[in-house]
């Protein structure tokens, strides 16, 4: 494998170990689609772990933190700023893909997914419509409320006694959702208005 070539043998086995978690979500997705996911959170559990950044922060984290072995142990605010950024990169693939989804009958989508706990699929037309719509008022909602927390805690995180690679990794971790949110809404399916990721 090429990759193997170019990383540490530590760093490739943390990278393989983040792919196969990526992996083992997919196939927990699949057998979601063979019914409906029993709440939001079980969903948000597996998409966060299907959208495939995990990898790349690790590679980004074994770069950073070459001098102290690789990977460093992190603060609670840092690691709940990781789980927001993939709520956040969840969030957006689903609303960005949300017109595909519906087209291609795909199950695997929050605003889907909240429609269908919301009993949706009834033959009422309008009615379908309209909680269609509240979905995804509630998703863009939920999105724009995650972002606002992450840049809070980006913001405590360079502010406080923390470690100058914690502070690069947040950094890093906060410019790759920048760039998510901006491909997003250039994308103009998805509009959340005009939010900043970073502020000085």
């Amino acid at each position: 494998m090429h990759m193997h070539s170019l990383l540490s043998e530590s760093l490739f086995d943390k990278v393989i170990e983040d792919v196969k978690r990526v992996f083992a979500g997919m196939m927990a997705e699949m057998l979601f689609r063979e019914s409906l996911p029993p709440s939001l959170e079980s969903y948000l559990k597996i998409r966060t772990r299907t959208i495939g950044i995990s990898p790349f922060f690790t590679l980004a984290e074994g770069v950073l933190c070459r001098g102290i072995g690789g990977r460093a142990q992190h603060s609670e605010t840092f690691n709940e700023l990781k789980e927001l950024i993939n709520e956040i990169i969840g969030l957006q693939n689903d609303l960005i893909g949300l017109d595909k989804d519906l087209r291609e009958k795909e199950t695997m989508n929050f605003v889907i997914v909240l429609g269908d706990l919301r009993e949706k699929s009834s033959r009422n037309m309008e009615k379908e419509e309209a909680i269609l719509r509240e979905c995804v008022a509630e998703a863009e909602k939920m999105h724009t409320n995650a972002v606002e927390r992450a840049t809070l805690i980006w913001r405590a995180i360079h502010t406080a006694r923390t470690t100058s690679y914690e502070k690069d990794l947040s950094d890093v971790m906060m410019t790759f959702t920048e760039r998510h949110l901006k491909w997003s809404m250039a994308c103009q399916r998805f509009k959340i208005g005009n939010i900043s990721i970073k502020e000085d």
